[in-house]
């Protein structure tokens, strides 16, 4: 996703507790080379900086690396960690590197088998009679937290994210899998199977241990517990865990944040377009208030760390869309908005960190080193990023060629030798695109056709254009909306009535007859103009409201809309589907984005609908940055079982 973001401000909020961090990451398994190097380091570097501006004392930060995460370096870590802490306190863990199914021993999991983290030593093929003394097994790890959760007590809080596989699942294509290796043992008994990741299905998600109240549990794991977790290309095109990047970017977000729940539904939604093939899971209250009701906002600005000869450094980086090649403005000390009156110089952003950011300056006139230090520096054009989609062609001499050639004409569209978002490869007398971890064709046609011929030509568009729609995100506060999925039946003649059950929450696993209304309610304080997207699972985007010819739908503040009811029908595999709704100051023309002719020249010359029609007429350069201040977008993300499988 366009990720748009400058500097960061923490409402006030009073701080029961200490706020404490333990980050374990394995990415170097030298010791057996059955197992693959991770780039769990980049994890690490993403989640510190994002907890430090969460108000974690960089001095209660634990990192536990490589070689020091065995089975007993964590479980240590963790004594030592319950040692430093207070009731009242709040706590994360997170957990970077492999994970593996080792026989139950204990006759209390649904599939038969233990999740369990491959701690530094763990082997990938026990030898016989292992029975998983180097793994740090579920049950293991929630008793270490259970006894850290007593400490806690219930004015604490204790958060658990783990980006690893749960699974001895293989994956496909050419992203690396956090895990892989089979299962060591056969399956031990089963007991009742539950939704969710597994990890720590048998810890107590509350309540009491004797007369010790324990702080609540929220787990959020990068996979099921029969799906693999892969690692994906972050904002410099390196790799990463796809569940810490994100995390990274949903606590990096814009948009106010209150509960876990809200963290959770962002991770999911970018999820499902950074790895299609697994589905992350929250266990426990997801109501939970995000870090003791903290609740964060970002104006529209960056500050100033230091000042250099021609340059400054600012607070913020790629994982707030400044990336190289961005322009600015530096303005005086409490500007609220880039006038001509308060600017002190423009910039350009000539070198970034995840988090940080070195702007080369050209003053209006001379200036204090004091005046800069205290400026606001505020965003103005974004640099234009990469292709909205990559394909790899696996084609051989002439046809490569000529498909190159082709994708050329198409603006949203990359040719790349590397991983990439799809691959268009031979299958016997037809062409196939496929995403890379699936072995499902999305479009297959005839080789022999040229390739603007090809109705394969048609689907890479429509591909290019969704991934471009759904990557537009905007975060003006005064367009908020709020989206709710009501529960409906559907009759035969296509009536839909609700059934008074509350709202959808929660991680949405829907299946084959289920029907529902979507509700939206302005929240902001101006009437907003309305936009309903629907991607499927294949990434295909349809436009749900308004319908193209029609007026657009308005909706004034405090007020409720029901847009229609969606019927749901199984695929034949599991896929992730969602609703992606804007909500604009001025009405704006899809058309250009989603392959369709303009319907007019409704966005009256706006900066979201110049970036619309920049995209859709392949113009490259700069993205206007004050497309952040039009409006709002969020998203709904649910889970459609494959067909025949049960609820």
């Amino acid at each position: 996703m366009w990720a748009f973001g400058w500097a960061w401000w923490t409402a006030a909020a009073a701080l029961a507790g200490d706020r404490h961090a333990l980050l374990v990451a394995i990415g170097d398994y030298g010791y057996d080379p059955g197992w693959a190097d991770l780039a769990s380091a980049r994890d690490v570097e993403l989640l510190r900086s994002v907890l430090e501006r969460h108000a974690f004392a960089p001095e209660r930060v634990t990192v536990l690396r490589d070689a020091a995460a065995t089975r007993e370096g964590i479980l240590g870590a963790l004594a030592a960690l319950e040692t430093r802490v207070r009731p009242g306190d709040h706590v994360w863990f997170h957990y970077s590197g492999h994970g593996q199914q080792i026989a139950d021993d204990a006759n209390d999991e649904g599939d038969g088998y233990d999740e369990a983290l491959v701690a530094y030593g763990a082997p990938v093929r026990g030898e016989a009679g292992y029975t998983g003394a180097a793994h740090l097994r579920d049950d293991d790890l929630g008793n270490a937290l259970a006894s850290l959760r007593r400490t806690l007590g219930a004015a604490g809080s204790l958060v658990v994210t783990l980006d690893s596989c749960h699974s001895g699942t293989a994956t496909r294509g050419e992203l690396r899998s956090r895990g892989g290796a089979p299962p060591i043992g056969g399956p031990g008994p089963k007991a009742a199977a539950g939704e969710g990741s597994d990890f720590l299905a048998s810890a107590d998600a509350g309540g009491a241990v004797g007369d010790r109240a324990l702080a609540p549990l929220v787990v959020i794991s990068a996979a099921q517990a029969s799906q693999p977790s892969k690692e994906v290309y972050g904002a410099d095109s390196q790799p990463v865990g796809a569940l810490s990047f994100a995390l990274a970017n949903a606590l990096t977000d814009e948009r106010p944040l209150r509960t876990w729940s809200g963290v959770f539904d962002r991770v999911r939604g970018q999820m499902a377009e950074l790895a299609l093939s697994q589905r992350p899971s929250l266990e426990g209250p997801g109501g939970l208030v995000l870090f003791d009701g903290e609740e964060l906002r970002t104006p529209p600005y960056a500050t100033v760390t230091s000042v250099g000869a021609g340059t400054v450094q600012i607070g913020a980086g790629q994982l707030a869309g400044m990336a190289v090649g961005s322009r600015v403005e530096i303005h005086a000390a409490g500007a609220a908005s880039p006038q001509p009156a308060t600017r002190m110089g423009t910039g350009e952003i000539v070198a970034a960190t995840p988090t940080t950011a070195t702007v080369a300056l050209a003053l209006d006139g001379p200036f204090a080193v004091g005046d800069l230090r205290s400026g606001r520096v505020f965003l103005t054009a974004e640099a234009a990023g990469g292709p909205a989609l990559t394909i790899r062609l696996a084609l051989d001499g002439p046809r490569r060629a000529a498909w190159a050639t082709a994708l050329a004409k198409l603006p949203l569209v990359g040719v790349v030798d590397g991983p990439a978002d799809l691959t268009l490869a031979p299958d016997g007398p037809d062409e196939v695109l496929r995403r890379p971890d699936a072995d499902e064709a999305l479009s297959r046609a005839p080789a022999a056709r040229a390739p603007d011929a090809s109705t394969l030509w048609g689907a890479i568009q429509q591909l290019a254009f969704g991934a471009l729609a759904r990557s537009i995100e905007l975060t003006g506060a005064a367009h908020e909306l709020k989206v709710e999925l009501l529960p409906s039946t559907l009759s035969p003649e296509g009536d839909c009535t609700p059934t008074g059950a509350p709202p959808l929450a929660g991680p949405l696993v829907v299946g084959d007859g289920d029907a529902f209304q979507v509700r939206l309610t302005n929240v902001g304080t101006q009437q907003s103009h309305l936009t309903v997207l629907y991607v499927d699972g294949r990434g295909q985007v349809q436009q749900l409201l308004p319908q193209p010819g029609l007026p657009p739908e308005v909706l004034a503040p405090n007020r409720q809309l029901v847009v229609q009811c969606v019927a749901v029908q199984g695929e034949e595999r599991e896929v992730v589907e969602q609703f992606k709704v804007f909500a604009t100051r001025v009405p704006v023309d899809l058309g250009p984005v989603l392959g369709w002719a303009s319907l007019a020249s409704r966005g009256g010359g706006s900066p979201l609908q110049q970036l619309l029609e920049q995209a859709g007429t392949g113009t490259r350069g700069l993205r206007p940055a004050a497309v952040v201040q039009e409006g709002f977008t969020t998203e709904i993300t649910a889970t459609v079982r494959a067909r025949g499988e049960a609820p």
